[in-house]
C-alpha cells in the first residue's frame, strides 16, 4: 500500500536522495549499523519573554515530540 505525498514532499525526498547518493557505499554494510536523529522545535512567539530566552539558551524545551512518521 502506498500513502499519497504531496507533489512538494516527493521533490523534497528526491532532492535528499541526490544529495545522499555521492556518499553510498561501494558494497552493502555488512553487521550492526546505529543511526540517530535530531529535531529541532521552533521556538514559540506565544510564550513569554522569559522562556524564550531559556529556551534559546538550552535550558528548556518543548514538551510535546515533532510527528515524525517513518512510511
Amino acid at each position: 500500500m502506498r500513502a499519497y505525498k504531496a507533489p512538494e514532499q516527493e521533490r523534497a525526498e528526491q532532492s535528499l536522495i541526490a544529495c545522499l547518493l555521492p556518499y553510498r557505499p561501494a558494497e552493502a554494510l555488512k553487521g550492526q549499523l546505529a543511526l540517530g536523529g535530531r529535531s529541532c522545535l521552533p521556538i514559540l512567539r506565544c510564550k513569554p519573554k522569559n522562556w524564550k530566552d531559556k529556551a534559546a539558551a538550552g535550558l528548556i524545551r518543548l514538551i510535546t515530540r515533532p510527528d515524525v512518521d517513518p512510511a
